[in-house]
């Protein structure tokens, strides 16, 4: 078979499909169903309906949390639908590494610059250091423990 003939043959079918498939549906008996009707009555219901839904707190009742250095979850103490109370453990939280380093090193600039603004203080009361040098490290102190603090 040559491919014109080919092509004519396929054109012919494209042709006659559409003319035998409505005579194939009319063939088909049609689908129907028996229904009987009742009137509207008032009465009780008879069947219990169980539903099941998440309840979505209000936006002025939930907590945002916010910490000052990085934290990780490290456990969950509660499961999801579970009821809980004021002042239930939730969860346990971790610093990360970087984040633990930089708030020890914090307090111990403190300790470090309290150390420092007595030392200063009980020279300056010999009269062996300055107003200014108290001043500095008093300064220092305050910084460090603005620091801490962020």
């Amino acid at each position: 078979m040559t491919l014109p003939a080919r092509t004519r043959l396929l054109l012919l079918a494209a042709c006659l499909l559409p003319a035998v498939l409505p005579a194939s549906r009319a063939a088909e008996p049609a689908i129907s169903a028996l229904v009987q009707t009742a009137p509207l009555q008032r009465g009780e219901l008879l069947h219990t309906l169980r539903a099941y839904a998440v309840v979505q707190v209000p936006a002025s009742q939930t907590q945002a949390l916010t910490f000052q250095h990085a934290m990780q979850v490290q456990t969950v103490a509660v499961h999801a639908g579970q009821a809980v109370r004021k002042g239930q453990l939730l969860a346990t939280l971790r610093g990360d590494a970087s984040s633990t380093l930089a708030y020890t090193q914090a307090q111990t600039a403190v300790s470090f610059a309290q150390g420092e603004l007595d030392r200063m203080t009980a020279l300056k009361a010999q009269q062996l250091a300055t107003q200014a040098q108290v001043d500095a490290a008093r300064r220092a102190l305050l910084d460090a423990q603005a620091q801490l603090r962020s």
